[in-house]
């Protein structure tokens, strides 16, 4: 059985991820609806060196 405790801190976890999804989701629509938005373009941006995927590192470079 979980403290109550316990379980406040599972639940707040749960919210938080259940409001990021959505958050998330309502930006899909967002550059769903942009004509010129191509995640492709934007991706191979993000990926400096070509190797098929993005880093954290990646993305530090480029907010610099």
């Amino acid at each position: 059985m979980l403290s109550v405790e316990t379980e406040t801190r599972i639940c707040k976890l749960i919210i938080g991820v259940a409001e990021g999804e959505n958050a998330a989701d309502v930006t899909r629509q967002i550059l769903a609806d942009q004509i010129d938005f191509d995640a492709y373009s934007c991706f191979r941006k993000l990926d400096f060196d070509g190797k098929g995927f993005i880093t954290d590192f990646d993305i530090s470079s480029f907010l610099k």
